[in-house]
């Protein structure tokens, strides 16, 4: 009997042997080891912002972009003290944004004719000219570019066609200023004293730290464009060469 239980005990032991080895076989076969999917690791097109594309986009010169010509001319003639900016809103009208310009009902995408902004921009009558006398009027060109923007369907849409290469007053620096500055500050009007109406005046401007110091950041300017967003970084560079090759005109 101590025979047969040890005989027993024995053929137990192996079959549990037996089991655990058939189950780690089973385990390894079923078991499969698929390569890594780079796609599903990878952050799709979508977490990229517009403001980092937008380096990546060329102008179309048949083309007019709100970001880059028709915002900065609303910013610098329209949303200021005293016409259309966040605090004044003459007539309830806020022309510092897209939504602000569009909301307004003065504009009808690709119908220039209808809505009053170009009849305001365009009137003759001192009364109803926009911008009020006293500032400097928009220019044939501007009047133009905001024009075929509404007729092209007044989008939202932008560009980037900025070149730091042979920077002159003529030909980089005032186009620059004519856009973005001189609205406001001209002879006319003339905040903290800055005028940039002329190549003398943005020279002295320039040579004050005002102008580079204002479209920096920096203190104790004030920020420009005021209320609204810091100029991409090759628009400051364009000033930034400018000064830094002795303000060639």
């Amino acid at each position: 009997m101590k025979i047969d239980k040890k005989i027993s005990h024995k053929s137990s032991s192996n079959n549990l042997l037996y089991f655990i080895v058939f189950c780690c076989i089973v385990l390894v076969v079923s078991c499969k080891h698929y390569p890594l999917n780079m796609e599903e690791l990878t952050p799709t097109s979508s977490t990229t912002s517009p403001t980092s594309n937008q380096n990546l986009i060329p102008c179309d010169s048949d083309s007019v972009y709100f970001s880059t010509t028709i915002l900065p001319l609303f910013t610098s003639n329209c949303a200021k003290a005293g016409c259309h900016d966040p605090i004044t809103h003459e007539e309830g009208f806020v022309f510092n944004s897209y939504t602000g310009i569009l909301s307004s009902g003065e504009i009808t995408p690709g119908n220039p004719a209808k809505g009053d902004i170009m009849k305001t921009i365009k009137s003759t009558d001192p009364n109803k000219i926009m911008p009020p006398p006293g500032n400097t009027p928009l220019t044939a060109q501007q009047i133009t570019w905001i024009s075929t923007w509404i007729s092209q369907g007044a989008k939202n849409n932008y560009c980037n066609s900025c070149d730091t290469s042979n920077v002159t007053y003529t030909t980089k620096v005032k186009p620059f200023i004519d856009l973005k500055c001189k609205g406001c500050h001209n002879s006319g009007n003339a905040p903290n004293g800055i005028n940039l109406e002329t190549y003398t005046s943005c020279v002295a401007a320039a040579q004050s730290g005002a102008l580079l110091g204002s479209i920096k950041h920096q203190a104790p300017y004030s920020n420009m464009p005021k209320g609204g967003q810091k100029l991409p970084a090759c628009e400051i560079d364009i000033i930034n060469n400018w000064i830094n090759l002795n303000y060639p005109q």
